[in-house]
């Protein structure tokens, strides 16, 4: 069976839709852009998308469909990465959007702890997890006062769960990686600027984070993909860089 083909789409058709939703007061309309996204993705709308995401990603009893549809298998990590992305499309309605999110957070418990994985739950959780489910849950500003405590819960395990080094492994006990410190420093920086978990902590934090990526960085056997997460750490969600040729050195041994 042959599919459609997407239609073709020009840069100069992408960058004037783009700017067709620029306003006078420098505020974007997004509707424009959508459009485009639900064009090229052959549906009928973001939203239309959206839901049927929804639909295959959200299993009986609360749980969430772990790496690919129709493994009947819960991942919070998951949970977490669906809820960012539906939470963070502004236009989508709450009537899709909060029941994921009520979902979500009725995965984390007191002290922060997060439902494991269906196929490994005696290993519990992940730091990636629970740094997504955070995330999430900070992406809209109606729902994040509403989870308060799972918000403040999830906080307080994940700065626990930092390693001496300043880096996150997968769990407790494991080595400290890049790939694993990626997402929770994201979800510390969203804490920080939606001002809660206190400033002075947070901060703390994300300092000794980037003592962790500066170091791993320093190391000849990074690779690739490492150095991308390291430079998008370090240009968008770093406190103060220690070292200032950090991200120069970075990119020229990426190049």
């Amino acid at each position: 069976m042959r599919t459609a083909a997407l239609p073709l789409v020009t840069l100069r058709q992408v960058i004037a839709v783009r700017n067709s939703g620029m306003r006078p007061d420098g505020a974007i309309d997004r509707s424009p852009t959508l459009g485009l996204a639900a064009e090229l993705l052959g549906v009928a709308s973001i939203e239309h998308i959206a839901q049927s995401l929804v639909r295959r990603a959200m299993l009986s009893g609360g749980r969430f469909e772990a790496h690919e549809f129709g493994q009947n298998a819960h991942s919070s990590a998951s949970a977490g990465g669906l809820v960012a992305g539906i939470s963070g499309i502004p236009d989508l309605s709450p009537r899709l959007v909060d029941p994921v999110v009520v979902a979500a957070a009725s995965l984390v418990g007191r002290n922060g702890q997060v439902r494991g994985h269906d196929r490994n739950p005696k290993a519990g959780a992940t730091n990636w997890a629970m740094s997504q489910l955070l995330f999430g849950l900070l992406q809209r500003k109606v729902l994040a006062r509403r989870f308060r405590r799972e918000i403040t819960d999830l906080l307080g395990a994940l700065l626990e769960r930092q390693d001496r080094s300043g880096g996150w492994p997968l769990r407790p006990g494991e080595e400290p990686a890049l790939v694993y410190t990626f997402y929770p420093t994201l979800a510390l920086t969203r804490v920080r600027s939606a001002g809660l978990g206190g400033d002075v902590t947070v901060r703390e934090s994300l300092r000794l984070a980037t003592r962790f990526v500066e170091t791993e960085m320093s190391l000849a056997h990074a690779s690739v993909m490492q150095r991308i997460l390291a430079l998008t750490f370090l240009s968008n969600h770093v406190v103060e860089v220690t070292n200032p040729s950090t991200r120069a050195g970075i990119c020229s041994r990426s190049a």
